[in-house]
């Protein structure tokens, strides 16, 4: 008798929790937040930066006052995909950050052609060369870029990771380096000897009219459609930094980069946030 007590108190409970993590993932924001976080637990776990205890931190968007970028810092392991593409066996992680979120029943700010955020993102690369570790990646053997090799990162990204899953069609990718400035031995983020290279670079904006469902809406939220007279994935002109050294000590080298169409953005996420990353050995 006590037991049939016992569950009738239960079930409600029971169907009560159902339904608030139901209406939780209902919430695009809250969703994106949960999604995201187990996302990055998972390649978090698979990537060699684990493995070798090193820790590679970039601040989120959660360490401005702003409601600027979104607040968690997103980790993605590249599964040989990067490999075969340079024709190396490099191991590659990904940390990345958007556009915040407009409401939490909206869309990230990503999707909006108004926005500074629009199309933007920030985070690091840390990239090893798994057959000779002391070989350093975008480097050749006297320590001097090697700019082909640093340019088909962000375009690797964008056109075979981030487009496709929004759908972007393959003959539609455009990813284009139209102009390269390179500086040398650059003190950033507590480190001295960073090549810094400033870009300007040409290729899809996100916007576009919802078709069908695609992966890239479980972080981002549903599609805006573009601007009146703009296009689906529309190209434009987008703003980049990016910050690269070998570190010695861990065999591998560590990128810090930003992507803004909107220079003052740029400049605020390079100043606030990317350059107080830690790389560190555990």
């Amino acid at each position: 008798m006590e037991n049939n007590k016992n569950k009738k108190k239960i079930i409600p409970i029971i169907i009560s929790m159902i339904i608030l993590i139901m209406a939780i993932l209902l919430i695009p924001y809250s969703r994106s937040l949960i999604i995201t976080r187990g996302y990055k637990a998972i390649n978090k776990g698979d990537s060699v930066l684990l493995k070798d205890s090193i820790s590679f931190i970039v601040p989120s968007g959660k360490s401005t006052p702003r409601k600027d970028w979104f607040p968690q810092m997103i980790w993605y392991h590249d599964a040989g995909g990067f490999s075969k593409y340079m024709q190396k066996n490099l191991d590659m992680t990904v940390l990345y950050s958007f556009g915040d979120f407009n409401s939490p029943i909206g869309t990230s700010t990503y999707y909006d052609d108004a926005s500074p955020y629009y199309g933007a993102f920030y985070g690091g690369y840390a990239i090893k060369n798994m057959d000779e570790p002391s070989e350093a990646f975008g480097f050749d053997s006297e320590g001097f870029i090697i700019s082909e090799d640093v340019e088909k990162l962000p375009l690797y990204d964008q056109k075979y990771l981030v487009l496709p899953a929004l759908g972007c069609p393959q003959g539609n990718r455009v990813f284009i380096t139209e102009e390269n400035k390179i500086t040398e031995d650059v003190f950033y983020a507590g480190y001295d000897g960073w090549t810094l290279v400033e870009s300007q670079i040409y290729t899809n904006g996100p916007a576009h009219k919802f078709k069908r469902f695609n992966p890239g809406y479980f972080q981002y939220g549903m599609p805006l459609k573009p601007s009146e007279g703009k296009k689906d994935f529309q190209p434009e002109r987008f703003y980049g930094r990016m910050y690269i050294r070998y570190f010695d000590t861990y065999e591998m080298t560590f990128c810090l980069y930003v992507m803004c169409r909107d220079m003052d953005a740029l400049e605020a996420c390079e100043r606030e946030l990317l350059s107080k990353t830690v790389i560190t050995k555990n």
